[in-house]
């Protein structure tokens, strides 16, 4: 009985948050869906606030292994696993790590349920960072950090100056999360150039209400990648080929500067990264050339993760934060335009003898060389772009 009344409880808020969004007033979504005022007003602010999931009630107590935290034996257990193991290696679905990921490892494990702040103050314990679990999949492929590459990037940072999107992967407001997720989608292509973005279509897409989705639009056009048009609405950015080089031209600059910074002042930590990040984008570009079609996407994206952090390493002594953050919204965008104009199994073998030339130059400690270097592959892949007349296998 107990059941029935929670289902029945359940059926009545979704048809309340149905009346809320086709507009009905407070009082009438009491009326039609049977729930008193105060217990509408509740699943209204529930759902505009924290999503359709959070409208759903639950049991009364614990779930098991609830609450409870690990001892020091089984953290230094997990932080051993999560700093040198892929989620993949120990048997599970995710490429890389997530706190969705995190929690499902100490579950099996330990058998205990862990939240996400707990989840989140394990990981800044440890200064690791993992990508929010609603960002972790999504169309186009997943945008993920790499524990032990961000780790050290972060222990270099001054404690002054802007967060990276990646830095924010972890925000818990509703809006903040929805702004990160259509971020990706618009970058992996899963929202195309050109789409229009009804509000319809969005809140059922991303399951929550038109406050966070409104919030999130307006967001991104001050990003660029989403637009507003009398009459039309909200479309995404489309591709334009002068933007394209524009950005590019941009980027290359800034990360010549910052590169020539990181060759002066990096560390061995830092020659670590760098050797560490081509070593896994090299392994990344070889499943490309070598797998099948039905891998295809879910490699391009292993790449893109990689390739991500081959560049952010090489940046990542510069020691300015400012610099960085600028490099970060300069590299999402052109990787809107690279996911677009590429072909991947065709390109990442030109790149990959180009990203080699920069590593080793700047391991050898000439400035000179490695920036040198890293402008050809700018110009290179920007022109290489402009050539291309078909879409990529995968999109």
């Amino acid at each position: 009985m107990k059941n029935r009344t929670l289902q029945d409880l359940y059926r009545q808020r979704l048809h309340a948050v149905e009346l809320h969004r086709a507009g009905h007033g407070v009082m009438q979504v009491a009326r039609e869906s049977g729930l008193s005022y105060p217990c509408a007003r509740q699943t209204i602010d529930l759902y505009e606030s924290e999503g359709i999931e959070a409208i759903q009630p639950g049991a009364r107590g614990r779930k098991k292994g609830a609450g409870r935290l690990l001892n020091q034996e089984q953290e230094a257990a997990l932080q051993k696993l999560i700093q040198e193991e892929t989620p993949r290696q120990l048997g599970q679905t995710d490429a890389q790590w997530t706190h969705a990921a995190v929690a499902q490892l100490v579950a099996r494990r330990y058998g205990v349920v862990l939240s996400s702040r707990a989840i989140g103050n394990y990981l800044a314990r440890w200064r690791l960072s993992a990508s929010a679990p609603d960002v972790t999949q999504a169309a186009g492929g997943v945008r993920k950090t790499d524990a032990g590459v961000v780790a050290n990037i972060e222990s270099q940072r001054p404690a002054w100056g802007p967060q990276t999107h990646r830095d924010q992967a972890n925000v818990q407001t509703v809006a903040g999360r929805i702004t990160a997720r259509l971020r990706n989608d618009i970058i992996t292509l899963g929202l195309q150039p050109d789409e229009r973005l009804a509000f319809d279509k969005l809140t059922d897409r991303y399951r929550v209400g038109s406050s966070p989705i409104r919030e999130a639009l307006f967001q991104l056009i001050g990003e660029g990648l989403v637009i507003s048009e009398a009459h039309r609405g909200f479309t995404v950015a489309p591709i334009n080929t002068a933007e394209m080089l524009d950005i590019s031209t941009l980027r290359a600059e800034l990360e010549a500067q910052a590169l020539r910074q990181s060759i002066q002042h990096g560390d061995d930590d830092w020659e670590a990264r760098v050797l560490s990040a081509n070593h896994h984008l090299k392994k990344a570009a070889g499943r490309i050339q070598s797998g099948d079609d039905a891998g295809r996407v879910a490699d391009m994206a292993e790449w893109e993760h990689h390739h991500r952090n081959l560049h952010t390493a090489l940046c990542s002594a510069c020691g300015s934060p400012w610099t960085l953050h600028f490099i970060d919204i300069l590299y999402e965008h052109l990787e809107r335009y690279r996911r677009y104009f590429w072909q991947y199994a065709a390109r990442v073998s030109g790149a990959g003898r180009e990203h080699e030339g920069i590593v080793q130059a700047a391991l050898a400690r000439d400035a000179d060389a490695a920036v040198r270097q890293l402008r050809q592959h700018f110009q290179t892949q920007a022109e290489l772009s402009l050539q291309s007349q078909v879409v990529p296998s995968g999109r």
